[in-house]
């Protein structure tokens, strides 16, 4: 998946500085399969959850969760994007796993 490096940085260090700054907080970091664009959706609660009705929005932190993937890092985010297939929803939806 083509994505835009400085923007995946952007998103990346506004959801760590909002969840470093209270450890009460949560969030989700979200990249869109079909432009490939990225976002930081950050909550006041850490229970807190956004739900997106599209096949094509994931959830990134969950999907490399899922794959095994360790560090949630620029370095590790923009390889795991990188390697989705535009259009996809997400590895852990393929038959064959991560």
């Amino acid at each position: 998946m083509k994505i835009d490096r400085d923007q995946v940085k952007k998103e990346l260090n506004d959801f760590n500085s909002w969840l470093r700054a209270d450890s009460r907080r949560g969030g989700q970091f979200m990249a869109d399969t079909s432009d490939g664009e990225v976002w930081a959706v950050c909550h006041i609660d850490e229970n807190s959850r956004t739900t997106y009705h599209s096949d094509t929005i994931i959830n990134v932190y969950q999907e490399m969760f899922m794959c095994g993937i360790d560090g949630f890092n620029y370095n590790t985010v923009v390889a795991f994007l990188e390697e989705l297939p535009a259009n996809s929803t997400g590895y852990k939806y393929k038959e064959d796993g991560c």
